[in-house]
């Protein structure tokens, strides 16, 4: 069986040797959009919105927006998913106005973690005033 973390490792390989690592793999990267593990398919929408075309940033953003919703992911997931939209800069402007209304409150396994939503959304929101 495959091991997600040596998956998600391979996908930041990916990331890190940029735009064509990114088209050299284009369909394993969209078919891992689907992957049973939240931080496999951030990784996978990390790449793809970062070196991919059009149609693969808004399916990546989509997915990136999605998790990056606490009421709805676990914090370790919303974490992840805003993290990659602000390492996206610019390129996360097309879902700027959801960004602005996704919660900054959420469960959290200690409260030492409640703190990295709010701050990663601040950030995001002062970058798209």
């Amino acid at each position: 069986e495959r091991d997600p973390i040596v998956h998600y490792w391979a996908l930041m390989g990916y990331q890190m040797r940029g735009k064509p690592a990114v088209d050299g793999s284009h369909d394993a990267l969209m078919a891992t959009l689907k992957d049973p593990s939240p931080a496999v398919r951030i990784a996978a929408a990390r790449a793809l919105a970062e070196f991919g075309g059009e149609a693969d940033a808004q399916a990546a953003l989509k997915l990136l927006l999605a998790h990056a919703d606490w009421s709805k992911n676990d914090v370790f997931t919303a974490m992840a998913a805003l993290d990659a939209l602000t390492a996206l800069g610019d390129k996360a402007a097309p879902i700027a106005a959801q960004i602005k209304t996704l919660p900054d409150k959420g469960p959290a396994p200690d409260a030492r973690y409640k703190e990295y939503i709010p701050r990663l959304l601040e950030e995001l929101h002062e970058r798209f005033k």
